[in-house]
């Protein structure tokens, strides 16, 4: 039994149809079933939850810098650095572009004596030196805070200080780990600090980052404001419950600096019109889902087989055609500024690669990569058809075969670029001694050429020959290690037939290829000729 195809427009009209019915009858229980207590629950979440996330956001500035830490002070170079503070380093990892990449506004190397070797403070929007009071050597030499890190009884890799120092110019994200070998193996001598402002500018990149209404309060007088009523015993750690009203349910979430004070305070504003909202707009919407149902599915239908059936159906047709025609070009776009109008351009372009891509792919089956001559595989087939055709007609063929002099010397003086140079330039050459529409030039192999004459006897061949050599010699390519000539030059054998004498052009081929190697045991620079037919004659040298 045939199985029934079933239109897309009436699949998306019964899944339309199931899926408003399920939501108006599923809106109807929800609103018998849930009472305001569980609305209320379900507020109090979310808007734990988004200052959460808000904590979270927080937290990931100082865990981004941690990862940044670990990964100068694991390093060979950091522990060499702090054993002789040599430059190479400095300019290869402690300039401004450097802390401008890593978007760090302090980077500091302290040795086991508790001294700074380097300090860099850096606004890297505007490239300006930053001081940093903490840092200041006088107050820094009292506090033996990172020193107390290198003391622990802890592995290497769970030594860190990540902390909050609140400054003028905003809290200062800090992350401080010992400086040990890229494989940590050994003693640690020596702190970094790297160090990253959360300013303005990285707040307002966090905010944006995010759809949570919320503001981050860094101004200590505006913190205490927000945190002067509340218990001595906070939790700063958790989400803290500011206000609650009708109308709204305030959070803040906070990061502490050194001393476990707040010193960034993210305050969540959560509306709340969950409760009010949801329950009128499931009542609403049920009569008026259920009501326009019917026609809602109707038009749906109607702007289904419009906008989306008709046009793929256009475009299915115009592919059938193609598949039968077989000309790629025909097909046409929809002039549309939709899904549909971009899938029509892409089958477009697809089409026009693929054409252009047979294009190319069929003149790389015939052409020479280097010289753009014909290749062995398009010689031999347009040989084989040349050959028939005068088997036929019984008029002559003859075939010049060429090989640069002391090729290979050339190339080991002057390098294969200049050789690849010399063999497009012999190509050209011999390009341009054949004029005729049936002749052919073809690369053979390396440095050896063929030039196929059809309708031409051995004299004709000849004379082609002397201008090749003549145009090979103009063009005065210099040759030092040639034992010839003082220039490039090429050795030429031609084979020559009347009449077929020879079963395949192989054979012929054949026979230039001796004749060439005649006129190199001759001593190069010349030409030789042999002529297959009944009865053999001299060869002749010119």
């Amino acid at each position: 039994m045939k199985k029934q195809n079933i239109s897309i427009k009436y699949k998306i009209a019964f899944i339309l149809i199931i899926t408003i019915s399920f939501f108006s009858i599923s809106n109807m229980m929800i609103t018998k079933a849930m009472v305001n207590p569980e609305y209320l629950k379900i507020e109090k979440n979310d808007a734990k939850k988004i200052a959460l996330r808000v904590h979270d956001l927080l937290n990931n500035e100082i865990k981004t810098l941690d990862d940044l830490s670990r990964d100068w002070a694991s390093w060979d170079d950091s522990y060499q650095f702090i054993k002789d503070q040599n430059k190479a380093y400095k300019l290869s990892n402690l300039t401004d572009e450097s802390l401008k990449s890593s978007k760090l506004n302090l980077i500091v190397f302290i040795n086991k004596n508790n001294e700074i070797i380097f300090y860099k403070g850096l606004n890297y929007y505007f490239i300006k030196p930053l001081n940093f009071l903490y840092f200041h050597k006088n107050r820094f030499k009292k506090d033996m805070l990172f020193m107390k890190m290198l003391k622990k009884k802890i592995p290497t890799t769970r030594k860190k200080i990540s902390a909050i120092i609140n400054t003028i110019m905003g809290p200062l994200i800090i992350d401080a780990r010992p400086v040990t070998d890229t494989a940590i193996t050994r003693e640690p001598n020596g702190v970094i600090v790297l160090g990253r402002i959360l300013d303005s500018v990285r707040i307002a990149e966090l905010k944006s980052s995010t759809n949570i209404d919320f503001k981050i309060v860094t101004n200590q007088t505006s913190i205490k404001f927000y945190t002067q009523h509340l218990p001595s015993d906070t939790d700063y750690n958790k989400p803290i419950l500011l206000e609650k009203t009708p109308d709204i349910i305030k959070y803040a979430i906070s990061l502490q600096d050194i001393n476990n004070s707040p010193v960034i305070l993210g305050v969540i504003k959560y509306k709340r019109s969950l409760y009010k909202n949801l329950i009128s707009a499931q009542n609403y919407s049920f009569f008026i889902l259920m009501t326009f149902i019917s026609i809602m599915t109707i038009i749906s239908i109607y702007l289904i087989q419009k906008i989306m059936i008709s046009p793929i159906l256009g475009i299915s047709e115009q592919l059938s055609t193609i598949m039968i025609s077989k000309n790629l070009n025909d097909f046409k776009i929809l002039k549309r500024n939709d899904e549909l109008g971009f899938l029509s351009n892409m089958i477009k372009k697809l089409l026009s690669t693929i054409v252009a891509q047979q294009k190319i792919l069929s003149e790389k089956a015939y052409r020479d990569g280097l010289t753009n001559l014909l290749n062995r595989r398009s010689l031999d087939e347009r040989l084989t058809l040349e050959f028939s055709r005068l088997q036929r007609s019984g008029l002559p063929i003859s075939v010049i075969m060429c090989d640069i002099d002391f090729f290979k010397k050339f190339n080991d003086h002057f390098g294969h670029q200049a050789g690849d140079r010399c063999l497009i330039s012999i190509a050209k050459a011999l390009l341009s001694c054949v004029g005729r529409p049936g002749d052919m030039v073809a690369r053979y192999g390396g440095e050896e050429f063929i030039v196929i004459l059809p309708e031409s006897n051995i004299k004709s061949a000849v004379k082609v020959a002397k201008k090749i050599k003549k145009a090979v010699k103009d063009l005065k390519i210099h040759h030092p290690d040639s034992e010839v000539n003082n220039y490039v030059t090429i050795s030429m054998g031609i084979a020559s037939m009347d009449k077929t004498r020879v079963k395949n052009h192989e054979a012929l081929i054949k026979s230039a290829d001796k004749a060439l190697y005649k006129a190199k045991e001759n001593g190069r620079n010349k030409i030789e000729t042999t002529k297959i037919k009944a009865c053999k004659r001299p060869k002749k040298n010119y």
